[in-house]
């Protein structure tokens, strides 16, 4: 039995082994405490340049306010994501950054490396 019978079963399911969250929060944001995120879903690693692309795409979405309390966040997960693809890519991880002197419930951005046995390679 399923659960929606007035919806169309999927014939099959694709493999998606590769996953990767990218997050801007904050209570002092305008996107709020839930925040505002993209999800990398792939068959294969996900890239760093894709990650980093997400990264510019949730910096752009940002209103200029907020992005003075997330400019230095933005660049360092940047950054890490660098050093990950130079390393060969990381493993399942979560990661926050923060603006100096600001606490990371106030506004933050997180890198969750979801699924996968490498991401964010090369």
């Amino acid at each position: 039995m399923t659960c929606c019978p007035f919806l169309p079963q999927p014939t099959s399911t694709p493999t998606q082994d590769y996953q990767v969250r990218l997050q801007v929060q904050g209570k002092k944001l305008s996107v709020g405490a839930a925040g505002d995120s993209i999800v990398l879903v792939d068959t294969s690693p996900i890239k760093a340049n894709a990650a980093i692309g997400a990264l510019n795409t949730l910096e752009g979405r940002l209103p200029r306010r907020d992005r003075k309390l997330t400019n230095q966040a933005f660049g360092r997960a940047k950054k890490w994501i660098k050093n990950a693809a130079a390393a060969g890519g990381t493993s399942p991880a979560s990661r926050s950054f923060s603006n100096f002197g600001v606490k990371g419930s106030d506004a933050r951005v997180d890198i969750e490396v979801i699924r996968g046995d490498v991401n964010l390679v090369p």
